[in-house]
């Protein structure tokens, strides 16, 4: 497992037992390097974002759990297969985004949830095994897929938005059940069905 936290916590004990007090203004975000060799279990826990709208945290592991609390976005690149587990990604920060891409499948074991937008980037399919529950809450859900989506429980994406652009680039349909009324905003196929 890798665990990073970025300054989660208002206050927190040293390694001494002293109660020091956090500013609860930590990011997380990196310069250079990838997180992981491909195997790993990471969560993230931060209080300002994870990841930068323009520097995307690049990762290579295979399971991810990530929660962002006050400000700033969720914005991760992985390489190799993607399982999203645990509580999920959750930016419960007042106007925050999530963005995901990956370079091959996204499973959903868990939601992804954010009060504005999440956008999914993904070179392979988004397979739901979340056996009923809503996959992505949102706002807005912008979807780039290459291979459509599938499910372990039944055949659809299980989402709670508003707004829903939707863009498939390979084979496969996209296979989606919104609660609630859904104004589709951008659609663009060049194979498959919707």
């Amino acid at each position: 497992n890798i665990d990073i936290e970025a300054d989660f916590y208002s206050a927190y004990l040293d390694s001494l037992g002293v109660i020091k007090g956090g500013d609860n203004i930590g990011v997380i975000s990196q310069s250079a390097g990838v997180i992981g060799s491909g195997i790993e279990y990471l969560e993230l826990y931060a209080a300002t974002g994870i990841g930068l709208r323009d520097n995307l945290l690049d990762t290579q592991v295979n399971f991810l759990q990530a929660e962002n609390v006050n400000c700033g976005d969720i914005a991760i690149d992985n390489s190799g297969d993607l399982t999203i587990v645990g509580d999920g990604i959750v930016n419960d920060a007042r106007g925050g985004s999530v963005k995901i891409v990956t370079h091959s499948d996204l499973t959903l074991n868990s939601s992804i949830v954010s009060d504005a937008l999440v956008s999914l980037d993904i070179d392979g399919a988004i397979i739901d095994n979340h056996n009923g529950w809503d996959d992505i809450v949102a706002d807005s859900l912008e979807l780039r897929i290459v291979k459509g989506t599938s499910g372990l429980w039944n055949d659809y994406i299980e989402t709670m938005v508003d707004n829903l652009a939707v863009y498939n680039s390979g084979r496969g349909d996209i296979n989606i059940r919104n609660t609630g009324p859904v104004t589709l905003t951008k659609v663009g196929l060049t194979r498959g069905v919707i």
